[in-house]
């Protein structure tokens, strides 16, 4: 088994960041922190309540475009990092054209999923009925056991966009793929993927801090509130692309360490 040292991908990860940086931002910029403020500032003002109901509304297909957006500049900010020397428009290309195996690979694990999840609940079901028991009895089991599976398939699947830009795969070999590179290595990946989600939502809580103290005083003082939610909008794009970014490119140097990668920086 190869080993994995999670300390020496943050590492590998800073150096390239130091290094690309300015080929990176841009592109997490453009493919994934403007297009999610966009969506967001296109929001119907009722949708941003507290409390507001969640009933479908035609402009929220508008998240399916932005999807496709944000999932193109993962796969090029991939390709950046896996593939010395590359340009951004290189990279741009070889994302548009793996492009179809991620949505391919994403739909068929969630259907998997889909299909677990159904008959888990109909496992529940029956089991309540020969118990004699309500169906509701078994529900925080039932919700335990789809969050550990849900979980689990995230965690085996987490290597899977920098496995498409590296390799010719189709959809089924890269799921498989995936779920190999990613075995005897369940509880590291996992811990570093709830390390890094605790640290984009810590960063995310003290910038929209600052920035909604931001806008509060320029609405009320200045009666300038467009120009502190500009702001608001403008600093969540810019740290979300920048979380991002930093995912994809962890990402990489992690699968470099599986996939028994021999090039550097």
């Amino acid at each position: 088994m190869v080993r994995l040292s999670i300390g020496d991908a943050m590492q590998w990860s800073q150096a390239f960041a130091k290094r690309e940086w300015r080929l990176v931002l841009p592109v997490a910029l453009a493919f994934i922190g403007l297009p999610a403020m966009v969506f967001q500032l296109s929001m119907p003002a009722e949708a941003m309540q507290p409390g507001a109901a969640m009933a479908f509304r035609p402009w929220m297909l508008w998240i399916l475009p932005v999807m496709l957006i944000n999932i193109i500049g993962g796969l090029a900010i991939s390709a950046m990092a896996l593939i010395p020397n590359i340009s951004v428009a290189e990279a741009l290309r070889i994302a548009a054209a793996r492009l179809w195996v991620v949505l391919a690979a994403t739909l068929l694990a969630g259907f998997v999923a889909i299909v677990a999840i159904s008959l888990a609940s109909l496992l529940a079901a029956f089991l309540a009925l020969i118990f004699g028991a309500a169906p509701t009895a078994l529900s925080p089991l039932v919700t335990l056991l789809m969050f550990g599976g849900l979980s689990y398939i995230v965690v085996r699947l987490v290597l899977l966009t920098p496995l498409v830009v590296d390799r010719p795969l189709g959809p089924l070999a890269a799921l498989r793929e995936s779920f190999m590179l990613a075995k005897g290595h369940f509880w590291r990946l996992l811990g570093m993927l709830l390390l890094m989600m605790i640290v984009a939502i810590l960063l995310l809580f003290a910038v929209q801090s600052v920035t909604g103290l931001i806008a509060f005083l320029l609405g009320r003082g200045l009666g300038a509130g467009q120009l502190g939610m500009a702001i608001v909008a403008l600093s969540s794009a810019l740290l979300n692309a920048v979380i991002s970014a930093a995912f994809y490119i962890i990402l990489a140097a992690v699968y470099r360490q599986l996939a028994g990668s021999s090039s550097g920086i």
